[in-house]
């Protein structure tokens, strides 16, 4: 049985809230996987990611998965807001 357990909403909240005050280049990459992550992506898919694959005017991010499949995500305005 893997361990470990899921983060409370309010342990979520406090999680953003530090790493949003990282404002240099790192901290805000992290912030956005986190945000990425939220929406259920994969580690692999996150850190695959290129800058080109976010469409903030259609609110999508192009996500390579599994056997080089592709699908597009939408993201949330949470998620847009850091990306």
């Amino acid at each position: 049985m893997p361990v470990g357990r899921n983060l409370t909403p309010g342990e979520i909240a406090a999680v953003f809230a530090t790493r949003t005050q990282d404002t240099t280049p790192a901290g805000i990459r992290h912030t956005a996987g986190l945000a990425l992550l939220r929406l259920g992506l994969r580690r692999q898919e996150v850190a695959g990611l290129a800058l080109d694959d976010c469409d903030q005017a259609e609110e999508t991010v192009k996500v390579r998965g599994k056997g080089d499949k592709e699908r597009l995500v939408p993201l949330t305005s949470g998620a847009l807001a850091v990306t």
